[in-house]
């Protein structure tokens, strides 16, 4: 049980790591694009 919570959490941890590389992705996208 201790190792299945813990595989939840890194995935949660993944997903949100995944979501903030897309958001660091367009917000360089767009700053290339202004310039």
């Amino acid at each position: 049980m201790g190792k299945k919570l813990l595989m939840e959490s890194n995935l949660e941890l993944l997903s949100k790591m995944n979501c903030f590389m897309n958001v660091l992705f367009i917000f360089t996208v767009l700053k290339l694009r202004l310039f």
